[in-house]
Formats: structure tokens, C-alpha cells, sequence
């Protein structure tokens, strides 16, 4: 399989896709990997110290990641109250899925895209 996915003026590599095709920022992408390579779940609290930053950016992260669909976030209750989130990857055919989804959305529209400039050049 090629590394890179080529077009006549640049190469994408497959990280560079999967952040784009999610809009994901830097940070967003390595907890996404993080947690493709890591058995779950995890806390936001445990990750915070694994990756060292902010409680709140690995908050917005997580948000965003469970947004996209591709983190399941479950609730703990203890029972002299509170709780806590745990975090894990959801399956990687479902991933997959969401990936094919959304490259299949951008191809289109760049289908149209293209045959419009074309209407107005041609």
C-alpha cells in the first residue's frame, strides 16, 4: 500500500487525511492515535497525565472525538455520588466506516466543484 496519497501537486499522507477528513486539531490527533494503539477505557484525568496538558484541552478533545463518533464515553456512578467519564476507541470498522463517509462526501464535492469551474471555463 503507498504512503501517501497522490495528486499532481502534493501527497497527503494517511494521518494528514484522517485529520483533515475530521477536522482534527494536532493535539485531537495524537489522543486519536493514543487511543488506537492503547486498550480503553481511559479517564480524561488519566490522560491529562499521560499526555501531560491542560485537564481542559484533553476535555475539549475527548468532546470532540465522541462528537465525531469515534470515541464511546460511558458514566460511572459511585455511590457516595459523582461520577466519571471513561473513554475508549470505538471499533475499527466503524472507524473505517466514518472515514469512507465523510472521503466520499469530499470527493463528491469536489466533483462538483470541479465540474462547475469547468461550465464557467469551457
Amino acid at each position: 500500500m503507498k504512503a501517501h496519497m497522490e495528486f499532481a501537486c502534493t501527497k497527503l499522507a494517511p494521518d494528514k487525511i484522517i485529520r483533515c477528513a475530521f477536522g482534527l486539531t494536532r493535539q485531537e490527533f495524537e489522543l486519536f492515535l493514543f487511543l488506537c494503539h492503547h486498550q480503553g477505557p481511559f479517564t480524561s484525568k488519566g490522560l491529562q497525565k499521560k499526555f501531560d496538558i491542560n485537564l481542559a484541552t484533553v476535555q475539549r478533545a475527548l468532546k470532540k472525538l465522541t462528537e465525531d463518533d469515534l470515541v464511546h464515553r460511558t458514566q460511572t456512578n459511585y455511590e457516595g455520588g459523582g461520577y466519571e467519564f471513561q473513554y475508549m476507541l470505538k471499533s475499527r470498522p466503524h472507524i473505517r466506516k466514518e472515514l469512507k463517509v465523510r472521503l466520499d462526501h469530499w470527493v463528491h464535492s469536489v466533483e462538483q466543484d470541479v465540474m462547475q469551474w469547468s461550465k464557467n471555463q469551457f
